[in-house]
């Protein structure tokens, strides 16, 4: 009888293990790539990235669109949204399923509405994206299925006034992004052209303004992050080349400054910063900055910044980057180096090094890793 009951047993484990493989193979992470399209990228890429030795493998194209510029995964629901950033003639927000088990995507939906050049989308809470609008200046809240990835007619779409010192870069509103807070109560609108950061509230299945952050004139608000343990927000500015950390407020809103560290990169090149991410244990920050080409290095400590590393072997005009689920390893969407390098990250110090490791791809923009756990 105890030898049926170890069997029953080891067959049981068995089929548990066999459920639960990774499909990509042991120590492997799948993501997505984002491109513009314009120097023969075919759209949304789909790779993977050993978390061992940093090697990146089966790179390939999984969809067709012009000009995925920015992702954003429903891990959950496996459900990947992409902006098409054009003129406003065409589609400007796509939905594909994903197959968890080879990485490819199917068409859910897509929608029209005139927006131009959306460059940005974000899960603002389950059922709901949040897109920025760079030339027209507006955001739009976007209801989907959680089960189809199929989009609800019930859209709200708010427009940004106002603009800013430099006559070239801020002579209207300009949407950059539109990020959500950890508890999903808020999502953070960054507005380069206005020097505001807006802040929207979602409210028994309706959207409302609440509150604007002003920054300096000329700064430039662009990307933002939230800490891991939803106690600060990291606003980094474009114009100025500055990181803007932030508290809460007694409404819950991240309008209290709390440091500004200023990046000085090197001035007689025209700069333009890009992308920043905290660490995933809240010790360090990220920034990439274009021009100067690097990846700046931020320590943090008792709401102190302290620059530690300017990161600039092989990177090329760097936009988007992402830190692996692993910790260990930072991929650098270089746009125009036409490549992916990925860098060795030490989880103590916070610093780069380099792995060798590259993958060619035409104009990546973004980048987004996809979770096996769910």
């Amino acid at each position: 009888m105890k030898k049926i009951l170890v069997l029953t047993a080891v067959i049981a484990a068995g089929l548990f293990c066999n459920c639960n493989r990774n499909p990509f193979g042991n120590h492997k992470i799948p993501f997505y790539i984002g491109t513009y399209t314009m120097s023969g990228s075919e759209g949304i890429y789909h790779a993977v990235l050993d978390t061992l030795s940093g090697e990146i493998s089966g790179l390939r194209a999984v969809a067709h669109l012009q000009n995925p510029s920015y992702l954003a995964i429903d891990q959950v629901n496996k459900l990947l949204f992409a902006v098409s950033e054009n003129d406003g003639t065409g589609y400007s927000l796509f939905s594909f399923r994903i197959d968890p088990k080879t990485g490819d995507l199917t068409i859910a939906d897509s929608t029209g509405v005139g927006w131009y050049a959306s460059c940005y989308v974000s899960v603002a809470e389950e059922g709901l994206l949040a897109v920025a609008n760079y030339m027209s200046g507006d955001v739009a809240f976007v209801r989907y299925s959680h089960e189809t990835g199929t989009f609800s007619s019930d859209m709200a779409l708010f427009k940004h006034s106002g603009k800013g010192t430099d006559t070239v870069r801020q002579e209207a509103p300009h949407a950059h992004s539109a990020v959500p807070d950890p508890d999903g109560r808020f999502v953070y609108a960054a507005d380069l052209g206005t020097d505001q950061v807006v802040v929207y509230e979602a409210l028994a299945d309706k959207i409302r303004p609440a509150g604007v952050i002003k920054v300096r004139p000329g700064a430039g608000p662009r990307h933002l992050d939230f800490s891991p343990d939803g106690s600060r927000m990291a606003l980094l500015t474009e114009l100025d080349h500055s990181i803007m950390i932030f508290k809460a407020d007694r409404d819950s809103t991240f309008s209290i400054p709390v440091t500004t560290l200023m990046l000085e990169p090197d001035t007689t090149k025209a700069n333009t910063s890009a992308d920043i991410h905290y660490s995933p244990d809240g010790r360090f920050l990220y920034a990439s900055v274009r021009g100067d080409d690097q990846v700046v290095v931020v320590r943090l400590a008792d709401d102190k910044a302290e620059i530690v590393e300017r990161y600039r072997e092989g990177i090329i005009w760097p936009r988007n980057f992402a830190i692996a689920p692993s910790s260990n390893f930072l991929l650098v969407a270089n746009r125009n180096g036409n490549n992916i390098v990925v860098l060795k990250r030490d989880i103590h110090e916070g610093t780069l090094q380099s792995t060798g490791y590259t993958v060619d791809i035409a104009s990546p923009v973004c980048i987004k890793f996809y979770s096996l756990k769910h």
